[in-house]
């Protein structure tokens, strides 16, 4: 038997919850812990989780409740639905699915991106290749930007950006370079 007591085990465990990805991972660990005695701020801090992925509206890293009622949280928001609805709506057309690595990695390039954000984050148009990749175009006038993120992490997630009759592509994004060229779009 473990020397591990009850709440040493349930905080870790609601721990797990925090950094799960799916609504399914949090009610199976809410399952788990119910009735073991648990600290005050880990419980709050279920409860926050829980309800807020099951929305997919958890900005991961963020250690401040954050409002939600803000342009910038509405827009993000809305790009996050969007990548998610990605996969339902390749389901119904017969299509092929957005791989899990792209799903997975668009999203925390947005979270990582939105953490850093000091203008109002701007939405998205959210598409699927038909070969497992997403597509986020942000676009106005001449202006565009399209992060492009693949399959698998075999090849790399890239930006491509346009101004008119200038454009460029550069690889290998991180979520500063994400932010990068949201801010080159947004500040227009």
């Amino acid at each position: 038997m473990s020397s591990r007591s009850i709440t040493e085990i349930a905080n870790e465990t609601l721990f797990d919850k925090l950094s799960a990805r799916s609504l399914k991972d949090i009610e199976r660990v809410t399952k788990q812990v119910q009735g073991w005695a648990v600290s005050p701020l880990l419980t709050v801090a279920l409860a926050v989780v829980t309800r807020t992925v099951g929305q997919e509206q958890w900005h991961a890293g963020s250690t401040a409740i954050v409002d939600r009622a803000t342009p910038s949280n509405a827009n993000f928001d809305t790009v996050l639905e969007r990548v998610a609805n990605l996969v339902q709506e390749a389901e119904e057309d017969g299509a092929v699915s957005p791989s899990d690595h792209a799903m997975a990695e668009t999203r925390r390039l947005l979270r990582a991106t939105f953490s850093s954000i000091d203008f109002i984050f701007p939405r998205a148009s959210a598409m699927s290749d038909g070969r497992g990749w997403v597509h986020l175009y942000w676009r106005k006038a001449d202006r565009m930007v399209q992060l492009v993120v693949p399959a698998d992490s075999s090849q790399l997630a890239y930006i491509y950006h346009s101004d008119g009759e200038d454009y460029d592509v550069d690889p290998g994004v991180t979520a500063s370079k994400l932010l990068l060229w949201l801010d080159w779009f947004a500040n227009a």
